[in-house]
């Protein structure tokens, strides 16, 4: 019998009994399970289908059109369900699940091992694309982040604590120091759709709207979601299980015991007045670390070594650095826009207060994390 389904609300009706409920609940038409099968005799409507040679080919026919779209990673319990509800293929399962084997082997034995086929990040080599991100975890208690990672070595371009992250100029001029110290830029940046990054954007066009590869001007730069900026939000996830997890713990319990209000701007200049420079240390470690750690090999098509052993010397991997040489002229005029348009940090007036608050309290400089938590709570308890 083919699979019909209610009109009202699309539920298979493959059962007698359901069938009849149906029939009465929705039609109020009350009949015996004697004639209900006597009418399904009448109208030739069979459970079982006769399988056929059409009825493989026309079963293969449908598969074909799913497999073309999302419906790739269905097993084959859906596949027979769409088959029959979308195609008007009604056969069994085991005929679907032998086609889908056929066609299919590959997802087959992926869905066989719970293996879930993910796109593959292709990069031809150093330099072709950077990826860049802000990181905000830590951004409610004074300390904003923003990194850049090269998207085939995954060497860290920069790791910087800074005063805002949402300043399109501040981003900007970490962008330059990464060009000036390279003396050369990548051929592609990807980053948020966050106003954070018109700067960067407008500036890796300009460098580039001379050259005539399938990445100059405009197409240089490239905006995406969060999750399609995949290296870098792989690292951020990184450095939340490995380092962050413990200072924003540390602030929040600053917070639950009414020791600091991140709504006070005294108390968020306070925090980075003495912990700022501690916490660049550690992203200054981390990235050292990082760079130099051994990325194993895996699965995927994602080259394996050492960071700064991919980026400067790519012909061991195969691959070429695409770095694209920086001309001076350009470099300067895009210093320029970037230090026109740079506000001044507002932490100043604060920092002051905090130097006077320290030197009144005899407190020297911090030297470790434990000599800086005693000068936090100490400026925290006496301003």
């Amino acid at each position: 019998m083919s699979n019909e389904t209610c009109f009202y609300c699309g539920i298979s009706l493959a059962n007698n009994a359901l069938i009849l409920d149906f029939l009465c609940k929705f039609h109020h038409i009350d009949i015996s399970l004697r004639t209900l099968k006597t009418k399904l005799k009448n109208l030739e409507l069979r459970r079982k289908n006769i399988v056929t040679a059409n009825l493989i080919q026309d079963t293969e026919n449908a598969l074909r059109g799913e497999l073309a779209g999302p419906s790739r990673n269905s097993g084959y319990r859906s596949m027979w369900k769409r088959l029959s509800l979308y195609h008007g293929v009604f056969a069994p399962r085991d005929i679907v699940m032998a086609a889908l084997k056929k066609l299919d082997p590959e997802g087959t034995e992926n869905r066989s091992h719970r293996k879930l086929k993910r796109r593959q990040y292709r990069s031809p080599g150093p330099n072709a694309c950077w990826h860049l991100d802000g990181y905000d975890k830590l951004k409610p208690f004074g300390f904003p982040i923003h990194g850049c990672i090269d998207g085939y070595s995954r060497k860290i371009m920069w790791l910087k604590v800074i005063h805002s992250n949402n300043d399109p100029y501040v981003i900007a001029s970490l962008f330059i120091e990464s060009i000036s110290e390279l003396n050369g830029y990548p051929q592609r940046v990807r980053s948020d759709c966050g106003t954070e990054n018109v700067a960067v954007a407008a500036i890796q066009s300009y460098l580039r709207r001379l050259h005539n590869d399938e990445y100059s001007g405009l197409k240089a730069h490239i905006y995406g979601t969060s999750h399609n900026n995949q290296r870098i939000e792989a690292w951020w996830s990184y450095y939340r299980r490995n380092r962050s997890s413990d200072l924003i713990n540390l602030f929040k319990d600053f917070v639950e015991d009414g020791i600091f209000n991140p709504a006070n701007e005294l108390h968020i200049a306070s925090a980075r007045f003495c912990f700022g420079e501690l916490i660049q240390k550690d992203l200054d470690s981390v990235v050292e670390c990082w760079n130099s750690h051994v990325i194993r090999p895996s699965s995927t098509e994602t080259v394996s070594g050492i960071p700064d052993e991919l980026y400067y010397f790519p012909e061991h991997t195969d691959a070429e650095n695409r770095k694209l040489n920086a001309n001076g002229r350009d470099l300067q005029e895009v210093r320029d826009y970037v230090e026109s348009g740079t506000v001044i940090n507002n932490d100043e007036i604060c920092f002051e207060y905090c130097k006077y608050s320290s030197a009144a309290l005899n407190i020297s400089g911090p030297l470790n994390w434990d000599k800086a938590i005693e000068m936090f709570l100490h400026i925290l308890t006496h301003s």
